[in-house]
């Protein structure tokens, strides 16, 4: 995901989530090199994509509802993946913006 994508994810302003990456770039939590890849975005260059280690990182960085549910479905998952003690197939999450009314907010 892009920074813009992660800030539309959690409802946050696109600065918040470039100033939380650099800050967990920055303390070594994260190596920035291990969670990016460039990505050519067609129309005007280059742009960094963030894996999941990087939106599990910010949604415990960021105060929102939206955030909330991530964090929970993010344990919610690894608890059941640790109970079964056995491999699953992999879940899958599909961010689509005209989700966000069932956040109480309208897509823009």
């Amino acid at each position: 995901m892009t920074q813009s994508q992660i800030a539309r994810l959690f409802g946050v302003y696109e600065a918040a989530v470039r100033n939380n990456l650099r800050t967990v770039f920055k303390s070594g939590m994260l190596r920035e090199r291990d969670v990016t890849h460039p990505s050519w975005n067609g129309q005007s260059g280059f742009g960094t994509l963030y894996g999941l280690e990087s939106i599990i990182y910010m949604s415990f960085r960021t105060g929102t509802y939206r955030a909330k549910a991530f964090r929970e479905w993010v344990v919610h998952t690894l608890s059941e993946h640790y109970r079964q003690g056995k491999p699953k197939e992999p879940s899958v999450i599909l961010v689509y913006n005209s989700g966000a009314e069932r956040f109480g907010q309208t897509a823009s």
